[in-house]
């Protein structure tokens, strides 16, 4: 049996703080599709860029010459500062 219309809620969640809000809508099998197909390729680019931007990054990093024979000024210490912030 073929539904007309159906009942689609949509959770969104807000990745910097973690709020989710929520919505109900009632939409044709014919919207649904088209909301989905096009949620699917947003997704799909979104994906396709973080892929491409780790690849950029990780040619970036493996160009590096590291490590340094010695540590430049003020870098022990700045490196320092980090390790204790985030240990």
């Amino acid at each position: 049996e073929q539904l007309s219309e159906l009942s689609l809620k949509l959770i969104y969640v807000q990745t910097t703080d973690n709020t989710i809000s929520e919505e109900t809508q009632v939409i044709s099998q014919t919207d649904a599709q088209n909301f989905f197909d096009n949620i699917i390729v947003e997704f799909t680019n979104w994906i396709k860029l973080q892929h491409q931007l780790q690849k950029e990054r990780d040619h970036s990093i493996n160009e590096l010459d590291f490590p340094f024979s010695s540590y430049r000024k003020n870098q022990h210490e700045f490196a320092a500062a980090v390790y204790k912030t985030i240990a």
